[in-house]
C-alpha cells in the first residue's frame, strides 16, 4: 500500500480541501482555495484555526493523510 504524500494532496487540491474540511471544520477554505499552501503554512493555519500547537497540527495532518491512505485514497480520487 502506498501512503499519500503532500505532493499527492496538492495535485487535486480542491477535492483534498473538501475532505480536509470534513476533518478540520474551522479551516478558512476561501483563504486556502486560491492555491495549495506549502505544508508548513497549512500546519500553521490548522494550529491557528483549531487551537493546536504546530506540533499537534502537524501530527493531526499526518494522521489524516494516513487515514486517507487506509480508506484507499489515491492522488486522482482522494
Amino acid at each position: 500500500m502506498r501512503h499519500l504524500t503532500w505532493h499527492d494532496l496538492t495535485r487535486n487540491w480542491s477535492r483534498a480541501l473538501d475532505t480536509l474540511r470534513a476533518r478540520f471544520p474551522n479551516l478558512d477554505t476561501e483563504r486556502l482555495r486560491r492555491q495549495p499552501p506549502d505544508r508548513a503554512r497549512l500546519v500553521a493555519h490548522l494550529a491557528e484555526r483549531h487551537d493546536l500547537t504546530r506540533r499537534e497540527a502537524r501530527r493531526e495532518l499526518d494522521d489524516w493523510l494516513f487515514a486517507q491512505t487506509l480508506r484507499g485514497g489515491t492522488p486522482a480520487g482522494l
